[in-house]
């Protein structure tokens, strides 16, 4: 599979994969929503996103990354996102930043997802059951 100067690798599954992501992430926000607006008591109001492997941002195309689609399509659904992004590389990182959606909910982790992905990851200082998706493709990984 192609990798770019980044460390990011596409391979001709990428456009596949992201237009599952983006549909499984429509439905899921969906299906999260309803359940805090039925329990509002018993769910936190939040919906948490962890990319693990969270790259640029964009695919080599240009293309929104998974991270912009579960940003888009959980705030397409009206949810409160609680997100971090993981990428180990330095190069992706700064393009990860300059393309996020601009929240102070949603951190870039810049660490090995071997190291970050910790009990602590998290802050679950809000009250109920927690929903969300926590992402892991590692897709072009060196």
């Amino acid at each position: 599979m192609p990798v770019n100067g980044t460390g990011q690798g596409n391979s001709p599954n990428t456009p596949v994969k992201q237009r599952a992501l983006e549909y499984f992430m429509r439905v899921h926000a969906g299906v999260v929503r309803g359940v805090m607006q039925k329990y509002p008591r018993w769910a936190d109001p939040h919906y948490y996103y962890v990319d693990a492997n969270a790259g640029t941002g964009k695919n080599n195309d240009g293309s929104p990354g998974s991270v912009l689609i579960a940003q888009h399509m959980v705030t397409e659904a009206g949810l409160p996102l609680i997100g971090m992004a993981i990428e180990k590389d330095t190069s992706s990182v700064m393009l990860l930043q300059g393309a996020l959606l601009t929240t102070p909910t949603f951190r870039v982790i810049h660490e090995d997802n071997a190291l970050a992905l910790r009990p602590s990851l998290i802050p679950l200082t809000h009250r109920g059951e927690k929903y969300g998706l926590l992402y892991c493709d590692p897709n072009g990984v060196n």
